[in-house]
């Protein structure tokens, strides 16, 4: 309805041409005063950030992805408790526990005139050997001591000890070291050992999410002035505000999928049957490298296991650590307690905060090393999000995520041949022939719309990706959690 007694002004100021008639108000605009403020009373609510600034963005052209990785050069020997464990004449014949091998069943970590030393403190010559069911190889003149049954999958290996013993049989099983090899004079070249290498694969997932309004609410006066985060541009249509908090939505499923999602696995046939993959994500893939539990308050000692076990694991000497905001404020709380600041002069280095050591503490500090490693610690929004990973349980307790903390290495390694920079992590999505689906975005309907799509009288934005996530070794991460 057009109102007849009044001109609309484009600012707010007060005059008599603007004024509207009691009439006009009651019969046409009766409308409640709305501020042109919209209020956020959440603050911002997204919560990406990780993977976009520690990963990279490569294409896939298929579902899956692969990529291989060294293993360690040197094998530790982790001997079975089988009964095949046992005292020989001179030494021991041991079984190896070949679990978490991925190398084909006919590999093996130790070969003959390895020598070897056992936990126990005894070393020894591997003079025999059988390998995933083959008949016992020896040394020259050696001739096996009542071997084991050779079977697929196994392996076996006689040792004889340097100091011609077999006493501490009991201590054997555990776990034993190459240290080197001896050969007799004359004796040929040994075979060649091929290395074990890691195999890493994944799979990309569908991501979808839309929002739909009516023809009607498209044109609809609205009551709200907003900023379009993408734009910059303010407007007062509040189906746009509804698109945006869409999009974001949108946004935040794929941090979330690319951090704790998890691939199908084979038994769950049923979800695999209707066409799902999954990815895993980089919790599940850090967790795999070196999953840390600490009870009550992570202090310093927590911090010790953590160095401890990346050291273990040739960690890398620099990192970020994720870390939800209980986790956070125990390692702001007692690491500051133990170093006393300044009046401490070793132990700790405080990253410079625009005012020095001082100022990271007062602030709650972002960066310090411990035992030559540095760390530097962000509260991350996905991990505190009370609507998300931040809820809490039926007893009002943090969730396992506020308690947690994701350390991801902050170097960068090289890859020796290329020369090229390679990252921790990656975000995979499909794309072949000029096609891609990192991100796609649509419009379809026939309202407002000048090419209509259908008949509908509706306006639908559409959002789609086809993403997974990749990790490189994981043997650099630690996921850190309470129990």
């Amino acid at each position: 309805m057009p109102y007849l007694s009044a001109t609309p002004s484009a600012a707010k100021v007060v005059t008599t041409e603007n004024y509207v008639s009691t009439v006009d108000y009651l019969s046409a605009i009766h409308k409640p005063d709305v501020n042109e403020v919209f209020v956020k009373r959440y603050g911002d609510q997204g919560i990406t950030g990780l993977m976009t600034m520690l990963g990279n963005k490569r294409s896939v052209a298929n579902k899956e992805f692969i990529h291989f990785e060294e293993d360690w050069i040197h094998q530790t020997i982790t001997i079975d408790t089988d009964a095949d464990t046992k005292a020989i004449t001179g030494g021991y014949q041991i079984q190896i526990d070949m679990s978490g091998y991925t190398a084909s069943t006919d590999y093996s970590p130790i070969k003959l005139n390895h020598i070897i030393e056992f936990e126990n403190g005894q070393v020894g010559l591997v003079v025999a050997l059988s390998v995933d069911g083959a008949a016992f190889e020896s040394v020259t003149g050696y001739t096996p001591d009542s071997p084991a049954t050779p079977a697929n999958g196994l392996v076996f290996a006689q040792v004889l000890t340097y100091d011609g013993t077999a006493t501490d049989v009991a201590n054997i099983p555990g776990v034993a070291i190459v240290t080197g090899t001896e050969f007799a004079e004359g004796t040929d070249q040994p075979d060649g050992m091929t290395p074990n290498v890691i195999k890493y694969s994944n799979t990309v997932m569908i991501i979808k999410e839309s929002y739909e309004v009516t023809g009607s609410e498209a044109t609809n006066a609205t009551w709200m002035k907003i900023v379009d985060p993408a734009t910059g541009k303010s407007g007062w249509l509040w189906y746009l505000k509804g698109e945006s908090d869409t999009y974001r939505k949108f946004d935040d499923y794929m941090e979330l999928q690319m951090l704790n999602g998890e691939q199908v696995a084979s038994g769950a046939t049923v979800l695999s049957g209707l066409g799902m993959r999954g990815t895993e994500g980089l919790i599940d893939f850090a967790e795999g490298g070196n999953d840390i539990n600490y009870t009550t308050s992570f202090g310093v000692a927590d911090f010790r296991t953590v160095v401890i076990a990346l050291d273990k694991n040739r960690g890398a000497m620099e990192n970020t650590a994720w870390a939800g905001l209980t986790v956070s404020l125990d390692v702001d709380d007692n690491f500051r307690d133990y170093f006393g600041g300044s009046s401490n002069s070793g132990g700790a280095s405080f990253g410079t905060f625009e005012g020095g050591e001082e100022k990271a503490v007062q602030m709650g500090f972002k960066s310090f090393q411990y035992g030559g490693y540095t760390f530097h610690k962000k509260s991350y929004k996905a991990f505190n999000h009370v609507k998300l990973l931040g809820y809490t349980d039926s007893a009002s307790a943090d969730s396992k995520y506020r308690t947690a903390m994701l350390l991801v290495p902050g170097d960068s390694q090289v890859d020796p041949v290329s020369r090229e920079s390679v990252p921790s992590l990656a975000i995979r999505y499909k794309e072949a022939d000029g096609y891609s689906r990192e991100l796609e975005h649509w419009l379809t309907g026939s309202a407002v719309l000048k090419n209509k799509t259908n008949g509908e009288d509706k306006l639908k934005c559409n959002y789609r990706t086809e993403r997974g996530f990749e990790g490189f070794a994981n043997n650099r991460y630690a996921w850190v959690t309470k129990s």
